[in-house]
C-alpha cells in the first residue's frame, strides 16, 4: 500500500506535480508498480506527452528555421564577397582601389553588382579619374572610348616606356590623357618613342660620352628627345654639365670633373661661350705648365676657370704675370691677347 508522500513522489515523477487529496486518496490501496501504471495510462498523461512532443516539434522547427536563416545569411554574404571581389578587380584596373569602401556599403544596402556598375561612372573619383579625357575628346570632336581603352592605352604606352629604359614616371598619367585627347595611337606612341630612340643614338658620340660620365642614362636621353618641357627639369644639370664637358673634349682642353662642369653651370656658362673658353685654355696650354729649370708653379685648371670663366681679376693678373714674364703672347683664336689692359678672358659669364 502506498502512502501518502510515496503517491506524491510518483505524481512528481511522472507531471511534475504532487498529486491532488482526491488522486491520493484514490491511490491509497495501490502499489508504487500499480500507481505508475494508472497514471501513465491516463488522460492527463497522454496530454503531457502530446505538450511535449509538440514542443519538441517546435523546438527542431525553430532550430531548422534558424539554420535555414543562417545559412541563407551566409550564402548572402558569400555572393556580397564574390560580387564585390569582381567590382574590386575592375577598380584596381581602373586605378580606382578607393572606391571599394563605397562598393561594399552598397552592396550591404541592397545595390546589385549591376547597379553599381551603371551608378560607377558618376562617382567623383570616376569623374577625376577619367573625366578629363572624355571631355577633351568630346570637345575636340573624336569618338568617345571606354574607361577599359584608357586603362589600355595607359598601360601600353608605360610598357613602351620601360621598354625604351625610361625612368620610372616619366611617361605620366597626364601626357598619356594628353595623347588621348589629341587622338594619338598606341602605334603611334610606338612610332615617336622608336623616332627619339635613333635621335639619341645619332647624337654626337662625344656628348653622348660625356652624358654617360656624369650619369645620363640612355633611358633619360629619350625621355629628352620624346618630352623635352617635363624631361629636362629633372636631368638639366647632369645635360648641362656633360654639355659643357663636351665642349672641353672638343677643344681639346680635355674632359671635366663633376665639380668642374658644376661650377661652370651655376656661373651659367653656355656651351658656345665654353666652346671659347676652352679653346683660349688649350691654346695657352704652355703658358699654363712651368718651365723647366726655373721655380715656376703651374696655373691651376681652377685659376684658368676663374680667369675665363669667372671674372676673376686675382686669376687674370697670376697668368698676365706668367705671360709677360715669358714675353711670349699668345694670339688670335681666342688666345690670351695683350691689351693695353692686359690679358683678358671671357669675363664672368653672367
Amino acid at each position: 500500500m502506498a502512502t501518502p508522500e510515496i503517491i506524491n513522489a510518483i505524481y512528481r515523477e511522472v507531471f511534475g506535480r504532487d498529486a491532488d487529496p482526491v488522486g491520493v486518496s484514490a491511490r491509497l490501496n495501490m502499489t508504487p508498480d500499480e500507481i505508475r501504471r494508472d497514471l501513465f495510462g491516463s488522460q492527463e498523461y497522454a496530454n503531457l506527452v502530446a505538450t511535449r512532443e509538440r514542443r519538441r516539434d517546435d523546438a527542431a522547427a525553430k532550430l531548422e528555421k534558424n539554420q535555414e536563416r543562417q545559412q541563407r545569411k551566409a550564402e548572402i554574404r558569400a555572393e556580397r564577397e564574390d560580387a564585390h571581389a569582381r567590382i574590386k578587380t575592375v577598380l584596381e584596373r581602373y586605378g580606382l582601389s578607393d572606391l571599394s569602401k563605397w562598393a561594399w556599403e552598397q552592396l550591404t544596402l541592397g545595390s546589385s553588382e549591376a547597379r553599381i556598375t551603371l551608378e560607377l561612372p558618376d562617382q567623383p573619383a570616376v569623374q577625376k579619374r577619367f573625366g578629363a579625357v572624355l571631355e577633351g575628346r568630346r570637345k575636340a570632336g573624336l569618338p568617345a572610348i571606354s574607361f577599359a581603352e584608357i586603362v589600355h592605352f595607359e598601360r601600353e604606352s608605360s610598357e613602351l616606356a620601360r621598354a625604351a629604359g625610361l625612368p620610372a614616371g616619366a611617361v605620366t598619367r597626364e601626357l598619356q590623357h594628353k595623347w588621348l585627347v589629341n587622338n594619338v595611337s598606341i602605334a603611334e606612341v610606338g612610332r615617336r618613342f622608336s623616332l627619339a630612340e635613333q635621335r639619341v643614338f645619332n647624337t654626337d658620340p662625344v656628348l653622348r660620352a660625356e652624358r654617360a660620365r656624369f650619369g645620363v642614362t640612355s633611358g633619360e636621353e629619350v625621355w629628352h628627345e620624346l618630352d623635352p618641357k617635363n624631361a629636362f627639369p629633372a636631368i638639366a644639370r647632369r645635360f648641362a654639365s656633360a654639355g659643357l664637358s663636351a665642349q672641353g673634349v672638343r677643344t681639346g682642353f680635355g674632359p671635366l670633373s663633376r665639380r668642374e662642369a658644376g661650377g661652370l653651370v651655376d656661373l651659367g656658362v653656355t656651351e658656345d661661350q665654353a666652346a671659347q673658353g676652352f679653346g683660349t685654355l688649350a691654346a695657352s696650354r704652355d703658358l699654363f705648365a712651368p718651365l723647366a729649370g726655373t721655380q715656376e708653379r703651374e696655373i691651376t685648371r681652377e685659376t684658368q676657370f676663374g680667369a675665363v670663366f669667372g671674372g676673376s681679376a686675382q686669376a687674370r693678373e697670376e697668368i698676365e704675370k706668367r705671360a709677360a714674364k715669358r714675353r711670349a703672347p699668345f694670339q688670335g683664336g681666342g688666345a690670351f691677347t695683350q691689351t693695353s689692359e692686359g690679358f683678358g678672358g671671357l669675363g664672368r659669364s653672367r
